[in-house]
C-alpha cells in the first residue's frame, strides 16, 4: 500500500463512504466467524469512549453494516460496571452489531519467547468477567497495542481461549488501521476497491471519528475539556495521565502547544 503521507479523513461522511464500499462487497462478515473465511471483517477496538462506540455503531446500522465491538474489562477511563456503560453495550447489541474482548496485556505481552499458554488464565479471567456482563458468550478478541513477543505469538493462533483471534495472520494479510488517529498505510479506499487477498480486515477506532473531522490531537482536546469540565485541577491532571497512558502516539492540542512554549514539566 502506498500513500503513506495521506494520514486521513475522520468525517462520518467520510465513514459513510467507506461502509458503502464495504456493503457493495457483499461479504462483510463479523470477526467471530473465524479465521478462514473470506469477506470484510469491521472491528472496532474500544480505548477510550463507549458513547464515540455506541454514536459509530448507529453509522453503520444506517449502512446496513454489521461490526465487531472489542472493549476492555479493565480500561482507565470506562467502567462497565456503571449503568452507563452497560446501557452502550446493550445498544451495540441492539444495533446488530457483536461484542467481544479488547484485551490489554502491558508488560507481560513483551517478554521475549512469549506463548499464548503464559498469558491464557488473564485473558479466560477476562472472557469470563465480560459474559457476566453482556449474558452471553464472548466469541472474539483483539489486543491492545500488541508488542512484537505477542505478535508473534499470536500469528499461528486461530482462537485465544475460545475466541477468535483478531491478530492470527490470515487476518492480518491485509490490514487497515487507523491507529492513533492517522491511517498508517495511507488511504483504504484503493485497497477496499480492489483487495489483493480474499480476507480483508478494517480496524477502525470510533474515539477518532465524528461529524466533523478533527485531527487526533483536536479530538484528545475535546475529549479532555468533555471529560474534565467541573474537575478539581489534581482530578483534571490524574485524567490527563490516564489518557496518555491510553494514547500514546497522539496528544492533544493544549499539550502539544504547551510544549512548544517549554512551559511543560
Amino acid at each position: 500500500m502506498s500513500g503513506t503521507s495521506w494520514h486521513g479523513e475522520f468525517s462520518y461522511a467520510f465513514l459513510r463512504e467507506l461502509l458503502e464500499m464495504a456493503r457493495e462487497r457483499e461479504d462483510v462478515r463479523l470477526l467471530a466467524e473465524g479465521v478462514d473465511a473470506p469477506g470484510l471483517i469491521v472491528r472496532h477496538d474500544i480505548d477510550l469512549s463507549l458513547e464515540r462506540a455506541v454514536a459509530v455503531g448507529a453509522v453503520e446500522q444506517d449502512a446496513g453494516v454489521r461490526a465487531t465491538f472489542l472493549v476492555m474489562v479493565d480500561s482507565p477511563l470506562y467502567d462497565l460496571d456503571e449503568p452507563g456503560a452497560r446501557a452502550a453495550l446493550a445498544r451495540l447489541r441492539e444495533q446488530g452489531h457483536d461484542v467481544g474482548l479488547h484485551m490489554d496485556l502491558g508488560p507481560r505481552g513483551e517478554r521475549d519467547g512469549l506463548v499464548i499458554e503464559d498469558v491464557a488464565p488473564e485473558v479466560e479471567a477476562c472472557r469470563e468477567r465480560l459474559a457476566a456482563v453482556l449474558g452471553d458468550e464472548v466469541r472474539a478478541i483483539s489486543f491492545h497495542r500488541p508488542a512484537d513477543p505477542l505478535v508473534a505469538a499470536l500469528a499461528p493462533v486461530g482462537e485465544v481461549c475460545g475466541m477468535v483471534n483478531a491478530y492470527a495472520a490470515p487476518l492480518m494479510r491485509c490490514y487497515l488501521a487507523d491507529s492513533a488517529g492517522a491511517w498508517r498505510h495511507g488511504d483504504p479506499r484503493p485497497v477496499l476497491r480492489d483487495p489483493p487477498c480474499d480476507t480483508v480486515q478494517l480496524l477502525l477506532h470510533p474515539f477518532w471519528w465524528g461529524e466533523e473531522h478533527l485531527s487526533a490531537a483536536e479530538r484528545l482536546e475535546a475529549f479532555y475539556h468533555e471529560r474534565t469540565a467541573g474537575l478539581a485541577p489534581f482530578d483534571a491532571l490524574a485524567f490527563d495521565r490516564q489518557l496518555a497512558t491510553v494514547v500514546r502516539r497522539s496528544r492533544r492540542t493544549g499539550l502539544l502547544s504547551a510544549a512548544r512554549a517549554g512551559s511543560l514539566p
